[in-house]
Parts: C-alpha cells; structure tokens; sequence
C-alpha cells in the first residue's frame, strides 16, 4: 500500500497525524510519500516521520518530494491537507477587508464564519484541488483522494462535479462536539446511539437515544437547556472549539428543533457576530474560536505546532512517542484506510456524493453522514430521517445557496460574480465598497493567479 500526502510540511499536519498514519494496523509494509512545497518543513516531516515509525519498530517505507506527480506514482490514497498560503496570507487578506468595512473578511458571512473555510476567496483551494485530481486521473486513476483540507463542503462538491472519476472523500472531526455535550449532559458515550448529518460545518444531531432501550435522550438535552446550563455558562470559561456547549447552540436548537454539533455553530448568522461584544455574549469571554481573540489563541497554537516541529527535528535524542504516544487520535482519514485495507468495518463520518441520502438537497453536491465502510472502501451510509422544514428553509438551503454562488464564481472566472455576492452582505454600503475591497485583495501579489482567473 502507497499513501501520498499533498501539505506534509503544513502547520496542520502534525506529529500526531504521523503517529495516527503508523499506527494502523495497515501500516506495515506500506509506503508513506510525503510531498511539499516548502522544503524546509518537508524535511522536518520526513526526518520525524522516519523517527517515529522507528521508535514504534513498525516497516514503513518513506519518501519525499516536492514533485506531486512522482509522489503519486502507485498511490492507492492521495491524503490533501495542504493549506495555500498559509495563514499569513489568509490574515492579510482579512485585514485588507476589515480596511474596506467587512468585520472579520469578506469570507466571514452568514452561514460561514469560519477564519479558515474560504468559500468566496477559496480559489487556490479550488485550483490545488482540481490540480490533483488531474494528477490523479493520469498517475493513479483508482487511488482515493481524502480531502482534508477546508473549504471541505465546497471542494468535495467541485470535484463530484468536475472530477466524478475521481473517488473524493472529504474528511472532519467536527463529529465530536457531540463528546463534551454528553459530558455536560452526564452521559456515557458507551450508553449513547447518535447520528449526525447535513453538510460540512453545519451538522445536526439527528439521532440521539438510549443505546440499550432506545429511548429518545432529547428529553435530556431539554432539561439541560431549560435547568441548567444557566449555572454551566456562569460557573465555566469556554474554550476553542467549545461552541457545542455555548448559549449560541442552546438558541440555535430552540429555533430550529435539532441541536448544532460541533463547528456549526461557529458557522451561522449575525446575530451572534456582529462584534466582539456580541460574540462574548453567546459564546463566552473568548468570543470563539473565530473572534479576534479566539483566532489569535489558534495561531499562536499553530505556530507552536511549527516551533515543536522543528524542536525535535533539532534533537536527535528526543523521543518521539514520549511526546505523541502511539495510541490512535481522532483522524478519521487513517481509520478509512484501515478499513478499506483490513476489511474491518468503521463507523466514519464521511462528505460524501449525495445520491440520494439526504433527499431534501441536490444530489450532485457533498452531505456529510454516518457511513460504514469496510473492505476496498465499500461505503454503506446510514439512513438520515427529513429535517425539520424551518432547519431546511433558514439555515441548510442558505448554506447551500453561498457554497453554490462560490463554485459559480469559480467555474466562470467571474469579478462580477465575487461583487454580486459581496453586494448581498449586510455589511455593504454601496456596490462601490464591494469593488473596492475585491479590487484591493485581488490586487497583492500573492493573489496574481487569482486576479488572472477573476478577469
């Protein structure tokens, strides 16, 4: 088995993903194939990479490149975490925004207010990933390609459409808001049967019961909401990644009738960012993951993932599975593998082509749900109940719709169509400010290809 892995020197994938890929029971044997631009944090990869397969005594083969082709060269699983630009680029585009009035970026929008889920501006994610599935098509034209990189709910859809040869999975742990809600909740995940579903970053719990009586637990979460969490949110500070537990998510599930997991609520309307007081109010004293503050604690977080990096790159004598022991994370890619690999089913949760799963939406676009998969990655997805109509018309239809103008934009190389849509924020005063602040971002030179393709 060959596993390429597209971003290997990124900030994203870490040592921990490292440890997630050696310690499958499919690793033995197999070939690892990390590819990157940058060659410094490649290196640093690699070495590490070697170190701890090593230190655990598991036969793995490494490679590395910063040809992708090459690397792909009898893949059977292509592994896309690779960020363009890097978050000093994303930063300095959101700051030319905040210049032109656009609170947070001109990507941070209504049913996406995730700091690094690009819809609008996701060009070179679009093009990377479009990139590698032609790549793919010629090098290794059956291999899988699992798309961890956001923007996942817009790329998986881009490539069902454009590369349909190409078997894409998107990827996201997002699933596990749902642990720290059952914990506030008193419940054992081992006595617990939930599923959620519905697109990525906008997931709902559409199952949630008793795992030995099937009994309906949402009563549970009701007495929470209505007793209790008052007292929580007094008594504790939320930190990154918490908005499962923030008022904003309890608001959220009185208005819509099923509860929000995980980075959905960081993914919503106005109402809870319109500035940092108002983010404070409903997600707690960080204002999120997403606020000025909470972003900052993320890239100080980041730029420690770098620092550690090249820290043990630089000791020889460090060891490794001291410092990420060998017990496997929650890295979903590595556990697909397996099973495809073993025949082991899994229980995942996967973006994948609609076809009919979730009969409300378009079939040709990405949904993200329950699936077990098992031996060659024979996937069987569950069963996903109807959402409720309110669910549908004001929150999954509105996401859709901003995902579909963003791969509109795209497909035509559309200026006109990036200004259309920034014209329909609430944030906009005139087509003028719109122009302007397209304008400005398209202008700096990190953004010359992209200039080019938005004629």
């Amino acid at each position: 088995m060959k596993i390429a892995i597209v971003g290997a020197g990124s900030a994203a994938f870490s040592i921990a993903w490292i440890r997630d890929l050696c310690v499958m029971a499919s690793a033995p044997g197999s070939t690892f194939s990390l590819v990157d631009v940058n060659e410094d944090r490649l290196e640093a990869a690699y070495g590490l990479a070697k170190r701890y397969a090593k230190e655990l005594g598991v036969d793995i083969h490494f490679e590395k490149s910063t040809d992708r082709r090459s690397a792909f060269q009898g893949a059977q699983y292509v592994i896309n975490t690779a960020f363009p630009g890097g978050h000093d680029y994303t930063e300095k585009m959101r700051a030319i925004g905040e210049e032109h009035g656009y609170y947070r970026g001109i990507d941070s929008v209504e049913f996406n207010f995730v700091s690094d889920y690009y819809t609008i501006l996701g060009f070179k994610q679009y093009q990377l990933a479009l990139d590698i599935a032609f790549d793919m098509e010629e090098v290794c034209p059956d291999a899988f390609l699992l798309q961890v990189a956001n923007p996942i709910y817009e790329v998986t859809t881009l490539l069902k459409r454009e590369k349909s040869k190409i078997k894409t999975i998107g990827f996201c742990d997002e699933y596990i808001g749902i642990y720290p809600l059952m914990m506030a909740l008193d419940l054992s995940p081992a006595d617990v049967a939930f599923q959620v579903a519905g697109f990525n970053h906008c997931i709902w719990l559409t199952r949630f019961r008793d795992k030995n009586s099937g009994a309906d637990l949402y009563p549970v979460i009701d007495d929470w909401v209505g007793n209790k969490a008052p007292e929580f949110w007094r008594t504790t500070e939320l930190g990154l990644w918490q908005e499962t537990l923030s008022p904003a998510s309890a608001d959220m599930y009185k208005m819509y009738g099923l509860y929000p997991i995980g980075d959905t609520t960081r993914s919503f309307t106005w109402k809870y960012h319109y500035n940092l007081e108002t983010a404070k109010k409903w997600f707690g004293h960080l204002g999120g993951t997403d606020s000025e503050i909470g972003l900052e604690l993320r890239l100080q977080r980041f730029q420690a993932g770098v620092d550690k990096l090249f820290r043990l790159t630089n000791d020889p004598n460090a060891k490794l599975t001291d410092e990420v022991p060998p017990q496997k994370g929650r890295s979903e890619f590595s556990d697909f593998i397996d099973a495809s690999e073993t025949g082991e089913e899994k229980r995942l949760f996967l973006n994948i082509p609609n076809k009919g799963l979730l009969t409300q939406f378009p079939e040709d676009q990405s949904v993200e749900l329950p699936v077990i998969v098992s031996k060659g990655g024979r996937m069987n997805p569950e069963r996903v109940e109807p959402f409720p109509k309110r669910l549908v018309d004001f929150v999954l239809l509105p996401r859709m719709i901003r995902m579909e103008w963003g791969l509109e934009a795209f497909r035509t190389g559309s200026r006109e169509m990036l200004v259309e849509i920034l014209v329909r924020d609430p944030r906009t005063k005139s087509e003028k400010q719109a122009r302007d602040a397209i304008d400005a971002i398209l202008a700096i030179p990190e953004n010359s290809d992209m200039s080019k393709h938005y004629a």
